[in-house]
C-alpha cells in the first residue's frame, strides 16, 4: 500500500485516497497548501480556479486515522498491516 504523511496534519494516508500525485501541478485558494501532499481531510474543497476538488474536508473513513510520530518512526507499522 503506497502511503505518505500529510504535510499539513501529519496523518498517514494512502495515495489513492489523499491528494498526492497532482500536488505539484495544481493550486488551491489557500497558497499555504499548494505543492503539499494532503490527506483526504486537509484537501480544500476548491481549486484556485473555483472548481471542486471532489474532497469534503472530512476523513474518508476507510480506516482509522493514524498520525506519523517522528520520534517513534512508526511508518513500518502501517506499511505491514
Amino acid at each position: 500500500m503506497p502511503l505518505f504523511v500529510c504535510d499539513n496534519c501529519g496523518a498517514i494516508e494512502n495515495t489513492a485516497f489523499g491528494f498526492y500525485w497532482a500536488r505539484k501541478r495544481v493550486n488551491f485558494n489557500d497558497d499555504e497548501l499548494n505543492g503539499k501532499a494532503l490527506c483526504s481531510e486537509c484537501v480544500p474543497e476548491k481549486f484556485s480556479d473555483g472548481s471542486s476538488t471532489g474532497f469534503t474536508g472530512k476523513w474518508h473513513g476507510k480506516w482509522e486515522k493514524y498520525y506519523y510520530d517522528p520520534k517513534l518512526d512508526n511508518r513500518e507499522e502501517f506499511i505491514n498491516k
